[in-house]
């Protein structure tokens, strides 16, 4: 392409992520003052008002499970708190922090679009492509929600593109990387959710495999041990927090144990249900199909609201087919990324996240979109090839699921607080 074609696909990148971006804020200041963030499970499995208490104030969320999801945020947004009451003072501190903390997930999310627009031109593709990819992954139902509601996955998704991108340069450098580039992310990623780790191990061993030359033993040995040495350091420095800040029956209340106690399931009734939503929720990350909903009992101060959730709790035969066919077709994209013979250790990192995740959440959880942002970065780069091959067609398509989705987005504050 030439220069004035890169900058025109530049500015068009610029200005498609910054409305977005404008979007996300948007929301997320429109929902919060209407007090769509005053009460968890609104937003289906989300917790919105335990995680902007843990991001603004550093209340709650201390457990092993999100080990410094309060730390890492709380105290700068706290710093910045004292900073700005003496030298302005007069507004309510708490809303002053809660404000700022509505901030994370649109910068998250701006941050991911960006690495993910990196590690597409990194993957050898057009600008144009990356440019196409960059646009329809920022416009995905996944990103559009997460990135204005207060959670920990738009953060952890926000790494993970960190991560393909880190990955995608040192592959295009011929070179392993710097070991503390690689802990510094594993530690972030871990420090936000411990599954984590997983996706750290993945990516890593595949790199040693793929660009160290590394046999597959050798290559494996190495990931876990580097990844067993960031999570202790990540689960271990989070444990010290929970006992000198005296956590310690909340990190009880919200520990592992009790986790697996209320979301796991062994059924073989309950694993089809949750890999026919997972099908689902995989769609649902790109396009939405519309919600479903169900009242609240506990809405603090508002006179009524309900919850929009995804999940079928017992899918009709229709759903059942849709959601194993979803899943067949994520297959095919993988299938056809790995068919190109190319970049094989960043398709193989993107399918071994998948299924990764499709293993666990098969017996683990209820709400499969709850999820979804720990698929949607590679489940859009196994995309590129395709977008790569019929960038008409896909320019549609982003036309199209930036209607439906904006258009979903604007129905869910009446759900949620209906008036």
């Amino acid at each position: 392409m030439s220069a004035v074609t890169n900058r025109t696909a530049m500015a068009l990148l610029a200005m498609g992520v910054l409305a977005l971006f404008g979007v996300h804020a948007w929301f997320a200041v429109e929902w919060y003052t209407a007090g769509a963030f005053s009460f968890d499970d609104g937003f289906f499995d989300a917790d919105p008002l335990s995680n902007l208490n843990a991001l603004a104030h550093g209340w709650g969320r201390r457990s092993l499970i999100h080990p410094h999801l309060a730390n890492f945020f709380a105290v700068p947004i706290r710093l910045l708190d004292v900073i700005d009451a003496r030298l302005f003072g007069g507004v309510d501190r708490e809303r002053f922090r809660e404000y700022v903390a509505l901030s994370i997930s649109p910068i998250a999310t701006l941050i991911a679009t960006l690495a993910v627009y990196r590690t597409v031109v990194l993957l050898h593709a057009s600008r144009r492509t990356a440019v196409l990819v960059s646009l329809l992954y920022a416009s995905s139902f996944s990103m559009l929600l997460f990135g204005t509601i207060p959670e920990a996955f738009p953060i952890s998704n926000a790494l993970m593109a960190l991560l393909f991108w880190y990955a995608a340069s040192q592959v295009r450098a011929g070179s392993d990387g710097r070991m503390l580039v690689w802990s510094v992310l594993g530690f972030l990623l871990i420090s936000m959710t411990i599954t984590n780790a997983v996706a750290f191990f993945i990516i890593r061993a595949l790199h040693r495999r793929y660009t160290g030359g590394e046999s597959w033993r050798v290559s494996v040995l190495r990931a876990g041990a580097q990844t067993a040495l960031v999570a202790g350091v990540a689960i271990g420095s989070g444990f010290l927090a929970i006992q000198l800040l005296g956590y310690q029956e909340e990190a009880a209340r919200a520990g592992v144990g009790s986790y697996v106690t209320s979301f796991v399931s062994l059924a073989p009734a309950s694993i089809l249900r949750n890999l026919a939503n997972l099908g689902l929720a995989m769609g649902q990350s790109m396009l939405s199909f519309g919600t479903m909903e169900r009242p609240l009992r506990f809405c603090a101060d508002l006179p009524q609201c309900h919850a929009v959730f995804f999940s079928h709790p017992s899918p009709p035969f229709l759903v059942f087919a849709l959601g194993f066919g979803l899943l067949a077709a994520v297959a095919a994209l993988a299938w056809s990324a790995l068919k190109t013979g190319e970049h094989t250790a960043q398709w193989l990192g993107c399918l071994g996240i998948l299924a990764f995740n499709i293993g666990l959440h098969a017996v683990f959880g209820t709400e499969m979109f709850l999820f979804s942002q720990h698929w949607v970065t590679p489940l859009l780069l196994l995309m590129v090839p395709r977008v790569h091959r019929a960038p008409t067609v896909w320019t549609v398509v982003l036309m199209i699921q930036l209607v439906v989705n904006l258009s979903a987005m604007s129905r869910i504050l009446g759900v949620i607080t209906p008036s």
